[in-house]
C-alpha cells in the first residue's frame, strides 16, 4: 500500500482498509455490488462500536466472528 500510494496523488491515496476471504456479493454478471458490501462494513462497524481507523488493515472476517459470537453469547 505505501509503494502504491507514492505513485498516487494525495487525494487518491489509500487511508484505511479492511481485506477478508468470503466470497463478495455479486450480480447475475459477476460484478461486485460495492454498494451492498459497504452498508456490511458500516453495519458491522456501527454494532461493534469501532471505526475504520481501528480496525484498519485488519481481517473483515475475523471481525464478523467476533460480533456473531458476542451476539450469541449475550443472547444466551
Amino acid at each position: 500500500v505505501k509503494e502504491i500510494n507514492k505513485l498516487m496523488p494525495v487525494y487518491k491515496t489509500i487511508r484505511y482498509y479492511v481485506f477478508g476471504y468470503e466470497e463478495l456479493i455479486k450480480t447475475t454478471t459477476m460484478k461486485i455490488k460495492r454498494y451492498v458490501e459497504t452498508d456490511q462494513i458500516r453495519m458491522l462497524f456501527n454494532n461493534m462500536a469501532t471505526t475504520i481507523k481501528n480496525t484498519a488493515g485488519k481481517n473483515i472476517d475475523k471481525l464478523k466472528e467476533m460480533f456473531a459470537k458476542g451476539v450469541e453469547n449475550y443472547q444466551n
